[in-house]
């Protein structure tokens, strides 16, 4: 089902517009990766902890703890139990007056983390290394780990299937298949490599408390190549996905 609506033309992305959020049971599809957070605390207990999977060709660890103290925490606003729509109106202050989305593609994870504390337990990340990579959130000392590319398809599975704490969010972005060179975008990773990675997840799926996709367009070379990567995906998971592009 739809939960936010596409509207057509399709519009760009970006670090904080989200153009549509489609759910089908414990999945969620949106085109940034900005609605996670909402999905996450809409789908999942917020006073159990869960395991982090996030494969993404970004870190997504920025975040602005004084503004979610300011604007969640002090005024006592209830996110859980928010609409999308108040989720996305939640602003951060900017200088001369100005503001900006509080939740955007890469800030999401630690502004969530600064109001449910607990809810991360172990977390994977596999990535490019762009981006922010924050020490006191990927701790190896508590378990925490980075994945290879080589190691994300062939540990995934048995990485979900071998714990026996805590239940999985599986948080993907398309983007982690292609590659920037330029102004292009190339995809790296063969469709092969994106069926055997979804074949993982449909394994484990008993393990995994929720799966969050992100198309990204704008790091896929657009709404065509990050569509034919989400409609692949879609077949795998079995999913009734459907957009005009």
């Amino acid at each position: 089902m739809w939960i936010k609506k596409q509207k057509y033309p399709l519009q760009y992305s970006w670090s904080s517009h989200l153009n549509f959020l489609y759910q089908s049971g414990n999945v969620y599809i949106m085109d940034n990766h900005l609605a996670a957070a909402w999905c996450w605390i809409n789908q999942l207990d917020t006073g159990k902890s869960y395991n982090l999977y996030h494969i993404d060709n970004h870190y997504d660890l920025q975040g602005d703890a004084q503004s979610v103290k300011s604007q969640i925490i002090d005024v006592g606003f209830d996110l859980q139990n928010c609409s999308l729509d108040a989720y996305l109106n939640l602003k951060q202050p900017m200088p001369e007056g100005e503001s900006a989305a509080l939740f955007r593609y890469d800030t999401y994870i630690l502004n969530l983390q600064q109001v449910y504390t607990g809810l991360f337990a172990r977390k994977y990340f596999a990535t490019q290394r762009i981006g922010n990579r924050k020490e006191m959130f990927i701790d190896p000392g508590k378990g925490d780990c980075e994945k290879e590319i080589f190691q994300l398809i062939s540990q995934m599975a048995d990485d979900i299937d071998g714990t026996n704490d805590n239940q999985w969010i599986v948080n993907l972005d398309l983007d982690y298949f292609f590659i920037e060179k330029g102004e292009e975008h190339f995809q790296h990773l063969t469709d092969d490599y994106i069926v055997a990675l979804c074949e993982n997840i449909k394994r484990s799926i008993k393990k995994i408390a929720v799966v969050t996709i992100a198309l990204s367009p704008e790091f896929c070379g657009g709404w065509k190549k990050s569509y034919r990567i989400a409609k692949l995906v879609s077949r795998c998971l079995e999913l009734d996905f459907e957009l005009k592009v």
